[in-house]
């Protein structure tokens, strides 16, 4: 991580405290009834109640930590999950905001790739980028 740029988008801390503490306490959850309830209906029931809440917050934490951006040399470059892409800051044409996700587009209208509104470090990417001379829609 330290050889990104200066301009990068972060997880929030908030988030990522919560989404660990679901997983983690889940799978605490699902240790104990599976050592001391065994085979008991309920307990196999709340075993698997608490077994999608463990994989919805492994699949958060993928979301939270494979999500961001940042501009490096004049190049904007943007990870999400498993796609990344890149762009020159000067060949960025338009930036759209749409259900806070920013959508990066080349001068000649081709989409390029995406960014989270949300994310920590956001604004001053936006920035960045405007100071390039792209225009936000």
């Amino acid at each position: 991580m330290a050889t990104r740029g200066s301009l990068k988008t972060t997880v929030s801390k908030g988030q990522l405290i919560f989404t660990l503490t679901g997983l983690v306490s889940s799978i605490v959850v699902i240790t104990l009834l599976a050592i001391f309830a065994g085979t008991d209906p309920l307990a196999i029931v709340a075993m698997i109640f608490f077994g999608i809440i463990a994989l919805s917050a492994i699949a958060l934490l993928f979301g939270l930590l494979l999500d961001y951006c940042f501009i490096k040399d004049g190049v904007l470059y943007m990870h999400y999950i498993f796609k990344s892409s890149k762009i020159a800051l000067k060949d960025i044409g338009t930036i759209a905001l749409k259900d806070n996700v920013y959508t990066v587009y080349d001068k000649s209208e081709n989409r390029i790739g995406t960014f989270n509104a949300t994310a920590n470090g956001a604004d001053k990417i936006i920035i960045a980028i405007d100071n390039a001379g792209a225009k936000l829609k």
